[in-house]
């Protein structure tokens, strides 16, 4: 099949080791073999090659998430100049993110979620200029935020919820006007949410911080978030009145501020 270009094999009970002979195919643009569960048990397994783009310089969209894929992430991705599409979540692979990734210039995409993925997140990442959307929610990733995570001027969504991210956010973040989701529920990051003087951030529709240990008080600057449907900030340390200022979020749907230190309004 040296002209085959699209392979979809996904949502079935496919079994046993997915043959790494099809990598050879230099024609094949997309690969398609998400969630081969269907039946309980079922599901392929195995390891990406290390040079996974040597023979595929025309890969665009690779899919395997969901299922049981193991070892390192392929480390030489200087061949895959075409890829926008990686999706890799919810296998078994371990060990770090791979600095290789700074290759994918075209990388719009990148979900890593549901894997046993250790180490910090490279600075490497911020240097994907195309990047849409970064999922690695679900691993054992350590270590601070990148502080230059603000030069993904396209990104819409970050997704690193359930890790054991520490430090402060960056507070350069909310610069990015693309930004639509923010989800770090489930970390150890700290810091005064209030000393953030502003967060533009006019397309912002889900902002889940709960789960950490976020000091300071509940800053009335959200409400400059107008898009702003659903708010959970709970499970922190915040402290003080909740600011009237969040009644004027007109898109508001569900906000969650339990388990904090909140207090009553002075005079009221």
């Amino acid at each position: 099949m040296s002209s085959l270009e699209f392979l979809y094999l996904d949502h079935n009970s496919l079994t046993g080791a997915f043959p790494l002979v099809i990598f050879n195919l230099s024609s094949l643009k997309s690969i398609d073999i998400t969630g081969n569960y269907l039946i309980a048990g079922n599901n392929l397994s195995g390891t990406l090659p290390v040079d996974l783009c040597s023979h595929c310089p025309n890969l665009q969209r690779l899919y395997i998430s969901r299922n049981k894929f193991s070892g390192k992430l392929p480390s030489q991705f200087n061949n895959c100049r075409e890829l926008s599409v990686l999706s890799l979540s919810y296998n078994m692979f371990d060990g770090s993110i791979p600095k290789g990734f700074v290759s994918l210039k075209k990388l719009e995409s990148l979900y890593l979620g549901g894997n046993n993925l250790i180490g910090n997140i490279p600075p490497i990442v911020s240097n994907l200029s195309m990047l849409q959307g970064f999922y690695a929610e679900r691993n054992n990733i350590k270590g601070s935020m990148p502080s230059d995570l603000w030069r993904l001027q396209n990104l819409k969504e970050l997704d690193i919820h359930y890790n054991d991210l520490t430090g402060t956010i960056p507070p350069n973040i909310f610069n990015i006007t693309s930004l639509q989701s923010l989800n770090l529920l489930g970390n150890s990051l700290s810091g005064n949410l209030s000393l953030d003087t502003r967060i533009p951030c006019p397309n912002l529709g889900g902002l889940v911080l709960g789960d950490n240990n976020i000091s300071g008080r509940i800053p009335s600057y959200l409400s400059n978030c107008s898009n702003l449907v659903a708010v959970d900030l709970s499970r922190n340390l915040l402290s003080g009145p909740i600011p009237r200022s969040l009644g004027n979020l007109k898109y508001l749907e569900i906000i969650d501020l339990g388990d904090n230190q909140l207090t009553e309004e002075s005079g009221h």
